[in-house]
């Protein structure tokens, strides 16, 4: 090359400037996307751990043929006291290890805040008396409650992250039916596909999906 060389060219001030710039907007528009999918795959998993829990609990219960009572809970969250004579479930705990156990009073498990998907208030879990109430090991809440009836049946609802917010149902909190020894999504009957506005049966789509993304779809 005749004794010449190229000479080497660096990058200027402002293009390394401009460049860092692009890297930063890009990562702020993408980082929080990745975080909330983390999350939301977090409770996902969360959730379906839960379900397994309590399922197996619920077989050993089965297995140990235990006798089954009804008991009176009255409730006064509207004022006017309210007494139903519904299956008792507390016997779900003697076969779970849990981290606070709350009764049927309101001693702190669960949050006095809850909304709906569709920004509705939610029931005070807090004062109803008819829901037994307990956190388990890994800081989900659990409140459930028996029902009137010839056959074991009932409700449960799990807070995959306790008293943290957000406290809305179908993204942290889940409502599932108790039918014998068995627990599974409530309205599963009628999914179909589409979470309700109320979120009521976003377990559902959770179990089947392992994701929360109805949260992202366009009403």
């Amino acid at each position: 090359m005749n004794g010449s060389f190229y000479k080497l060219r660096g990058f200027t001030l402002a293009e390394t400037l401009i460049t860092l710039g692009i890297i930063g907007v890009v990562a702020a528009m993408t980082i929080p996307v990745l975080v909330s999918n983390y999350q939301e795959r977090q409770i996902a998993t969360k959730l379906k751990k839960n379900v397994s829990l309590i399922n197996q609990a619920l077989r050993l219960a089965q297995n140990d043929d235990i006798v089954l009572e009804k008991k009176d809970y009255e409730d006064n969250q509207s004022g006017e006291d309210k007494i139903s004579s519904d299956w008792d479930l507390d016997f779900l705990l003697d076969y779970l290890t849990v981290a606070q156990d709350c009764g049927h009073e309101a001693k702190g498990c669960f949050s006095e805040n809850y909304k709906q998907l569709n920004g509705l208030k939610e029931r005070n879990f807090e004062q109803l008396a008819r829901y037994k109430k307990f956190v388990l090991m890994d800081g989900s809440s659990i409140a459930f409650e028996g029902w009137t009836g010839e056959n074991l049946a009932g409700e449960m609802w799990i807070d995959v992250n306790g008293k943290q917010k957000p406290n809305i149902v179908g993204r942290d909190i889940f409502l599932f039916r108790l039918n014998g020894y068995v627990i599974y999504p409530y309205y599963k009957d009628s999914y179909n596909g589409k979470v309700s506005a109320s979120g009521y049966n976003a377990a559902s789509w959770v179990l089947q999906n392992n994701n929360l993304d109805y949260l992202h779809k366009k009403k």
